[in-house]
């Protein structure tokens, strides 16, 4: 997809989006989440889809209910097939969190 923001536009939107999230303020848990993300999806052919989201919630979170985990990932992923970092951390705010 094109994308839609020009550079500055693009930076306001991240620095937006990363102070609607809940993490501590010095960044440790942002970086972890994001080392795990990059863990996982390395591994998995760089995409974090619908089976190792579930296989993830199951093993991190003890949730082995597949409908809601199914509905979790398409909440979090807004219809797309994979998710993307930004998704990924928007889930992990709201399950840490409940934000």
């Amino acid at each position: 997809p094109k994308n839609r923001f020009t550079a500055e536009q693009q930076k306001k939107f991240d620095r937006t989006f990363l102070s609607s999230l809940s993490f501590d303020e010095n960044g440790n848990e942002l970086n972890r989440l994001t080392m795990i993300y990059q863990q996982f999806t390395d591994v998995h052919q760089h995409q974090f889809t619908r089976e190792y989201f579930r296989d993830f919630l199951s093993t991190f979170f003890d949730l082995n209910d597949e409908i809601i985990a199914e509905r979790l990932f398409v909440l979090f992923g807004q219809g797309e097939k994979c998710l993307s970092l930004k998704h990924f951390l928007s889930a992990m705010n709201v399950l840490l969190y409940a934000n």
